[in-house]
């Protein structure tokens, strides 16, 4: 498979969730957590699918899949998800737990749409999905109203760091209490 030509990008929605696709996105997840610098090698699918469906019932959840052609006009391949929520200090405090960060995000911004997942199947990796995902899940969120978007993410992920980084997100001087080689990143509104 050369280039995007046969990805294509699709909301996650409540009814796919008894379909054959969640499996094979839990399978993905399962696998990449597994991966350095994550080596969370505790994740199964039904953990990833208890995981998204809480995700997926928070107020303001976003979701979307890279899908791959294996054969013309099938997409069956799961090659990469992102997906997020809207969230105000406690649950970002809940998710870090990190009391520095809402005095640092929420000062500014009551509320943010914090990127919970973003992951690239590591044989699509290099092929601009990761940033596609991530530039859909933003276009999707100008949309809806002007919020910040804030996330995590391991210090040694320079992929992830250099997805951030080239769409605008700022690395914030925050340190993680409980998983100190994590960061914070945020895209201010209008950028």
């Amino acid at each position: 498979m050369n280039g995007l030509s046969t990805v294509r990008y699709v909301p996650i929605e409540d009814k796919m969730f008894v379909l054959p696709i969640m499996r094979k996105c839990a399978e993905l997840y399962c696998r990449i957590w597994k991966e350095p610098p994550w080596e969370e090698s505790y994740w199964i699918p039904p953990m990833f699918m208890a995981q998204i469906r809480t995700a997926f019932a928070r107020r303001g959840y976003v979701g979307l899949l890279a899908l791959c052609a294996d054969n013309p006009g099938v997409y069956a391949s799961v090659v990469g998800f992102i997906w997020g929520y809207l969230a105000r200090s406690g649950d970002i405090t809940d998710v870090s737990s990190n009391q520095c960060l809402p005095d640092s995000i929420f000062r500014l911004y009551p509320e943010v749409f914090y990127l919970a997942e973003l992951g690239v199947d590591p044989a699509y990796r290099n092929r601009g999905i990761g940033t596609q995902l991530s530039r859909d899940l933003i276009d999707k969120l100008k949309g809806q109203g002007s919020q910040p978007i804030s996330l995590r993410t391991h210090i040694d992920d320079i992929p992830g760091r250099n997805i951030y980084a080239g769409l605008g997100f700022e690395e914030l001087p925050i340190a993680d209490r409980q998983f100190s080689p994590h960061t914070y990143w945020l895209l201010a509104p209008g950028k």
